[in-house]
């Protein structure tokens, strides 16, 4: 179960980082700037995301 949550996670972060590729960091007083990179960077995080759900439901299913 915890596989599938952090796919939907990462396929969230994936999907958030295509829409809007700055981020700003109040806490760490940080700017973070994917402009050039989000098609790449996003597109990883949802392969990886898709990756950890895929793998939770083979071992579900072997273990029926």
């Amino acid at each position: 179960m915890i596989y599938i949550i952090l796919g939907v996670s990462l396929i969230a972060s994936g999907i958030s980082t295509i829409l809007r590729p700055e981020y700003y960091s109040s806490k760490y007083d940080m700017f973070f700037n994917f402009s050039g990179i989000e098609w790449p960077y996003g597109g990883i995080l949802i392969i990886l995301g898709i990756g950890f759900i895929w793998t939770e439901i083979r071992k579900r299913r072997k273990n029926l």
